[in-house]
C-alpha cells in the first residue's frame, strides 16, 4: 500500500464516539477515511463530501 497523504489523529470523545456505533458504521467510517488518506477517489465518497446538509 502507499504512503498515506495524512495522519488521523483522533480526540478521546470521537474515539468514545465510535465506540458506541454499531461495527458496520465504524467499519464504512474507517473505509472512507481510508479512501481520503491514501488518494482513492470516488464518486460516491466526493458526492457526500461536496453535498450541503
Amino acid at each position: 500500500m502507499d504512503k498515506p497523504l495524512f495522519s488521523l489523529i483522533t480526540l478521546k470523545e470521537a474515539e468514545d464516539f465510535i465506540d458506541s456505533l454499531a461495527p458496520a458504521v465504524v467499519r464504512k467510517i474507517f473505509f472512507n477515511i481510508d479512501c481520503l488518506r491514501f488518494g482513492i477517489k470516488t464518486k460516491t465518497l466526493l458526492l457526500l463530501l461536496l453535498t450541503d446538509w
